[in-house]
């Protein structure tokens, strides 16, 4: 007996129910996401912008400290150096020495400086439009064989430039020569346009803390006190003050290693010189047979905030807070107890200052 398949099919009503119910899952259903919504995709610029600003000062304290540990090396290293021409010589080297060979002019600076400094009590911006590089040769050019900088061979019988007959002269490419050790790595607004590529230098050695002008107390000392000067020739047996406690170089804001006047720092405030950190004095001198020039002299002062590094006739290194004692740090910028007739505690120095 043959049996026929049964067909089964659904009925055209069926269908359509099936297709309703189809469509509506369909419409039911999420649709698939391809990103980021704008509302999400700004949320999340605002939290990475939060973490920016919460740790972008952190990572610049972690950047000043690496810096400011370098210029602490730089200063070490000067120290070291010093004290092994000291060896040589049996003094440390003169502050700088004058040698009038050429006249002096004043050169535009085609970028000029733009310092954060102390003018008369107050925080301001400084800049100026010209400098003078004199032919006197500092510190920083004495010690250039113990700053390992053997291939600088100064002729300190000729001057920086010739410039009478225009003849070349090897002073002048050596004064372009920049030496890394002679920068602190925080000194971050000098030009990148150096005035006619001289070579800087941010460090200044300690003339000590007197009067010249006769505007402090009658007592006050009147000649260089401190480790470097005007041909000065200052040998460890003239620090009585203690090796610890008296200063030899330390920071400063602007300078070149060739230029003399650059080497040091008179530690002193009166009425027209009323700023010990951060600022400069401008001079205006009448050259022999020349132009009237005006000459800058930096303080102490640094980048590193409120802190400033000075190396001491020991060797060692010490950041020195700007807000010390006006008095403690006079005291510790002479060799030889020059203050104490002004005050019989003005040198006595404690290991806490």
């Amino acid at each position: 007996m043959n049996s026929q398949p049964t067909i089964s099919a659904c009925s055209p009503l069926e269908n359509a129910r099936q297709q309703v119910s189809l469509d509506m899952s369909r419409r039911s259903a999420p649709p698939a996401r391809s990103g980021f919504t704008l509302i999400e995709l700004l949320v999340v610029i605002a939290i990475i912008a939060m973490l920016a600003a919460l740790l972008l000062p952190a990572v610049q304290m972690a950047r000043e400290a690496g810096r400011r540990s370098q210029c602490i090396n730089n200063l070490k290293q000067i120290t070291l150096a010093m004290h092994n021409y000291e060896g040589s010589f049996r003094t440390f080297p003169s502050g700088y020495i004058s040698h009038p060979i050429e006249p002096v002019e004043e050169t535009p600076l085609t970028e000029r400086p733009v310092f954060d400094t102390v003018i008369n009590k107050v925080r301001t911006q400084s800049t100026f439009p010209t400098w003078v590089l004199p032919d006197d040769w500092g510190w920083p050019s004495f010690i250039l064989p113990q700053m390992d900088q053997g291939t600088i061979s100064i002729d300190f019988k000729k001057g920086k430039f010739n410039m009478t007959d225009f003849a070349f002269t090897p002073n002048e490419a050596y004064v372009k020569t920049q030496i890394p050790s002679y920068v602190c790595p925080s000194a971050q607004s000098l030009p990148g346009t150096r005035p006619e590529n001289w070579a800087y230098a941010t460090y200044r050695g300690s003339m000590g803390a007197y009067d010249t002008n006769n505007s402090g107390p009658v007592n006050a000392p009147t000649n260089p006190n401190g480790m470097l000067y005007r041909n000065s020739a200052v040998r460890t047996a003239d620090v009585s003050d203690g090796q610890s406690n008296t200063i030899l170089v330390g920071d400063s804001l602007y300078g070149f290693w060739a230029d003399g006047f650059s080497c040091c720092v008179r530690v002193w405030e009166d009425s027209t010189h009323p700023d010990l950190w951060d600022t400069y004095w401008a001079y205006q001198v009448q050259t022999v047979n020349g132009p009237l020039i005006t000459l800058r002299f930096f303080s102490f002062g640094s980048a590193h905030g409120d802190l400033c590094n000075f190396s001491l006739v020991d060797g060692s290194v010490k950041s020195v807070s700007k807000r010390i004692d006006p008095s403690i740090f006079k005291a510790i910028s002479t060799r030889n107890g020059a203050l104490k007739s002004m005050s019989p505690t003005m040198e006595n120095v404690v290991d806490t200052w």
